[in-house]
């Protein structure tokens, strides 16, 4: 990966019951890292609605990725993004 790429990742939280959206930390870009819940994802990025909640968050933190780079990853889901200049 490149040094300016990091990951994003959407997990289901057991101790909260939520589902949520996590964005690796940057040095140059949120040092402390991102974390959105997202009530109501139905935990499919197929569904039309969950992908838009999704791209709006990502959106609003400057980051863009691929929609077909999403992969599995332990019950939820994990994207490779970059930092938009």
């Amino acid at each position: 990966m490149a040094e300016d790429t990091r990951l994003a990742v959407v997990a289901y939280s057991e101790d909260a019951g939520v589902w949520r959206l996590r964005l690796d930390p940057s040095p140059d870009h949120h040092p402390q890292g991102k974390l959105i819940e997202l009530p109501g994802f139905s935990g499919d990025l197929h569904d039309q609605n969950d992908w838009e909640k999704i791209n709006l968050a990502l959106g609003s933190w400057g980051v863009t990725y691929d929609f077909g780079a999403w992969r599995d990853f332990d019950g939820g889901w994990v994207v490779p993004v970059f930092q938009q200049r």
